[in-house]
């Protein structure tokens, strides 16, 4: 065993121990006033494409802010937004424009800053803000859950604090111009 895994292990195994034995939950760290996620943030472009950038965030900032102008940020009031923990925390999807996202091509959670994906945004949806679009969900995997079948329609300027299990398991998202 190489020294670095020796070494992660050595700080990781007593944090799981402890997790499993209900000592720690591991979420604890990621509800603190000086908690940092993950904003991942899709543009959709009039021809169809997509740029994916990834950027830190503090709980702090996640507020929507009325002050913020213009549709190319992710701090105003146009872009929809997805949230994996209720009351609009957590690590954050941002999609500005027009589009189809397939939730499981963008990544949620890496081992480390640039490490391999483990969590995508596919199913992970606990609150949302859905800005100047209405927002489709597709859930294929919860359909027989959801009485609308297969589609959640969400219209546009949307907050749910905490969405129900048709959104939480959603896979894909199109976004529609009101």
């Amino acid at each position: 065993m190489s020294v670095a895994l020796r070494l992660v292990m050595s700080k990781l195994t007593p944090l799981l121990l402890l997790s499993f034995l209900g000592c720690i939950d591991p979420a604890d760290d990621a509800t603190t006033d000086g908690a940092t996620y993950t904003r991942t943030i899709v543009r959709f472009a009039d021809d169809g494409s997509q740029t994916v950038t990834t950027e830190p965030i503090a709980a702090a900032e996640q507020q929507l802010d009325p002050r913020t102008v213009g549709t190319d940020s992710c701090g105003d009031w146009n872009a929809t937004k997805f949230f994996d923990q209720p009351s609009y925390t957590g690590n954050e999807l941002c999609l500005i424009g027009d589009g189809t996202a397939y939730l499981h091509s963008y990544c949620r959670s890496r081992l480390w800053p640039r490490g391999g994906c483990i969590a995508t945004w596919s199913q992970a949806t606990r609150s949302l803000w859905t800005g100047t679009n209405v927002t489709w969900i597709l859930a294929v995997w919860g359909a027989p859950a959801c009485p609308g079948g297969f589609w959640t329609g969400i219209p546009a300027y949307e907050a749910e604090a905490t969405v129900d299990a048709c959104v939480q398991a959603g896979d894909e998202v199109t976004l529609i111009p009101q």
